[in-house]
Order: structure tokens, then C-alpha cells, then sequence
């Protein structure tokens, strides 16, 4: 499945998000609280990639 180009890619897809409630959590690889609609930074790894990429 291919991310559709139009839409920003949001925190809640990235592999480091982790969900406390509805639409907060927090970033496990920067150890802060985010909440899943903020588009994302430039950490962003997909949930099902499997290579690490580097960062940044």
C-alpha cells in the first residue's frame, strides 16, 4: 500500500509513536509527548519498514 502523496504524513503512522489515549502519545525515539495529528518530522519511519533509515 502506497502512502497517498496528497496527505502529510501524521505521527500516528510512524513506527515510534506510541498511543496513550485517542490522539496523544509520545515519540519513543525522542522521549516527548506528541499527539498523533501532528504532522510528522523528519524521523518518520513507516510502521512496516523493516531497514532502519538514517536520520534525518
Amino acid at each position: 500500500m502506497k502512502a497517498n502523496s496528497s496527505q502529510p504524513l501524521r505521527c500516528w503512522h510512524c513506527r515510534f509513536y506510541q498511543s496513550d489515549r485517542q490522539q496523544s502519545g509520545g515519540c519513543r525515539m525522542l522521549n516527548v509527548p506528541v499527539q498523533g495529528r501532528w504532522q510528522a518530522c523528519c524521523l518518520y519511519a513507516p510502521v512496516f519498514e523493516s531497514d532502519q533509515r538514517s536520520v534525518c
